[in-house]
């Protein structure tokens, strides 16, 4: 699979992660880095709206994960980036992040 893949996969998948509370989605990692190059892994930043969806929690994180991994064919790792987060951590998260909705 290709970055181009996993993008348009992901971006099907839209509707359904919006229903859940899911504002924004972004592709990081060797993903959004190796665009050419077979991808084992997919590695997403979530952007959730959790005043409108307090009940958004681990369980709901791993569904999520789940769900988009049966969508791709890949294991797929899933971060929520926060104000509680080390800068450093955040910052490499999100280091050349490509966003695919917000």
């Amino acid at each position: 699979m290709t970055r181009d893949d996993a993008i348009s996969k992901l971006r099907r998948q839209l509707p359904s992660l919006r229903d859940i509370g899911i504002t924004g989605l972004s592709l990081t990692g060797d993903a959004a880095r190796n665009g050419t190059s077979g991808i084992g892994e997919i590695e997403v930043v979530l952007d959730i709206d959790l005043a409108a969806h307090p009940d958004f929690d681990l369980l709901a994180l791993v569904g999520v994960e789940n769900d988009l991994e049966d969508d791709l064919g890949v294991p797929v790792r899933a971060f929520v980036v926060g104000p509680g987060m080390r800068t450093a951590t955040r910052e490499a998260i999100i280091r050349g992040a490509i966003p695919i909705a917000s």
